[in-house]
């Protein structure tokens, strides 16, 4: 174990030996006790000596749980195989990480279904309706659960919230194990309740509405109702990790990261401006392409698979806007300058004068799997009242499967510094202090929240796109 002192060249450490006999999936779980304390802990290492009788098995490390002598919990997730004389790090995850996956796991089959769509990781979707498209019938559908003396067309005036995932129409699905796999194409009706709560009222799961189509409504079965928010929220995610993940960050990052290497000199002061924004980024994204997007890669296990994403991405940045990329012009034309609860947008609008960038997310409301996958392997329901919750645990993909997933949602951060001229480094400390106001807002107003938003504040901001 590594702690604080390894910034000064020194090392904490205790070292235990660790012995089972486990057929595969098999768990258990070992106690490693020191009679000091290693100071604060940043980073956990664990080894694997080559076995005599199996030189070639492989261990599988899950997480590593920390008790401090002041009895504070501190979890070092690994998800990660231990090889013959290999090694697995894990890194130190903040406290509120760890109280979302608790909620999210908790709460996934509730109301956080619409909260995700305004704080979640795909931010980028909703907006704002006074009109429905025709091929989402709902008006004679939805008009039974209105309030007495009131209409949908009343209550879409009002702010209601509308989602269409018509981008990934027509885009064929890969095969997995000879049988094909299932990304709807969805269309999704919130609203406002007076909680102030963006709750979810119908949802069609393909664009054409047919007797093989049903609108899935909260008065469905329950099963039913989770099937369609589990499709819906897949395709989501999707969108998120190909369109706005990979492809708005990593890729557009990566065309000025080598514009700007190729075009200043190192002592440029724009090169020193923008450096510090693109460092490692081209080394995570020949590791996107080389791990994550081969063969067996988590990109790759999508239901879309590669082909699917890059169809994705060749179809997103074609219909891409420069006003889509600024964050007020994005905001207002989608309608949703005044919804209420709206924390990505509050604090994304607060640094927008001092940075106009912002790169870190919502990731942990995708370690708990139900919530959010990029592969299911049953197809959507196509009738009412048959499902049960044996058909979702059949939807959601195997061990093997979630592992590759879900280990692309951990983070890191390389600050640096390039300037040493007095102006630029008054700047600099002068902009430092102004980011001091809305870390100090947000952390009042995330004091309120039963789930904090931490998110776009400028104390844990990256500097660069390294995930």
């Amino acid at each position: 174990m590594m702690s604080e002192e390894l910034q000064k060249s020194t090392h904490s450490s205790v070292s235990s030996s660790l012995c089972g006999w486990h057929t595969d999936f098999q768990t258990d779980a070992y106690k490693v006790k020191t009679s000091s304390s290693l100071g604060k802990l940043l980073l956990v290492k664990v080894e694997k000596d080559s076995s005599f009788i199996f030189p070639e098995d492989e261990w599988y490390c899950s997480k590593i749980l920390a008790t401090t002598p002041e009895d504070d919990n501190i979890v070092f997730p690994c998800y990660g195989w231990i090889s013959k004389e290999g090694t697995c790090g894990a890194q130190r995850r903040k406290r509120t990480e760890l109280k979302c996956n608790k909620y999210v796991s908790e709460h996934w089959k509730e109301d956080f279904f619409g909260f995700q769509f305004l704080n979640g990781t795909n931010p980028n979707v909703i907006k704002h309706c006074s009109i429905l498209p025709p091929n989402f019938p709902v008006t004679e559908i939805l008009k039974h659960f209105l309030e007495t003396g009131t209409t949908l067309k009343k209550k879409m005036e009002e702010g209601n919230i509308f989602c269409d995932q018509r981008i990934i129409d027509g885009i064929p699905t890969r095969q997995k194990d000879g049988n094909p796999l299932f990304a709807t194409v969805g269309l999704c009706l919130f609203y406002m309740n007076p909680e102030g709560k963006l709750m979810p009222t119908a949802i069609q799961l393909y664009q054409q509405p047919s007797e093989q189509n049903p609108i899935f409504l909260p008065s469905d079965l329950e099963t039913d109702w989770l099937l369609a928010k589990l499709f819906f929220r897949s395709s989501d995610l999707i969108q998120h990790q190909t369109v706005y993940h990979l492809m708005h960050t990593h890729y557009l990052a990566e065309v000025f990261a080598v514009a700007t290497l190729y075009c200043f000199p190192t002592i440029h002061p724009l090169y020193k401006l923008l450096i510090p924004h693109f460092r490692y980024t081209l080394h995570v994204n020949i590791l996107v392409r080389n791990i994550l997007l081969s063969p067996g890669g988590a990109l790759s296990e999508s239901s879309l698979g590669v082909e699917g994403l890059m169809a994705l991405m060749r179809r997103d940045l074609s219909q891409m806007t420069y006003g889509s990329l600024c964050l007020p012009e994005n905001i207002a034309g989608r309608g949703l300058e005044s919804i209420p609860n709206f924390y990505f947008r509050d604090n994304a609008l607060k640094l927008w004068n001092y940075l106009n960038r912002q790169l870190n997310y919502a990731k942990d409301y995708n370690s708990w799997m139900p919530n959010g996958s990029i592969l299911l392997c049953k197809p959507p329901p196509t009738t009412k009242g048959q499902s049960s919750i044996q058909t979702v645990l059949e939807a959601l993909p195997n061990v093997e499967d979630t592992v590759k997933i879900v280990s692309t949602v951990f983070l890191n951060e390389f600050p640096e510094k390039n300037f040493d001229e007095p102006v630029p480094k008054e700047i600099i400390k002068g902009l430092e202090g102004d980011l001091s106001y809305p870390r100090e807002e947000i952390a009042a107003r995330n004091s309120q929240l039963e789930i904090p938003y931490p998110y776009l504040n400028p104390a844990v901001i990256k500097n660069s796109v390294i995930i």
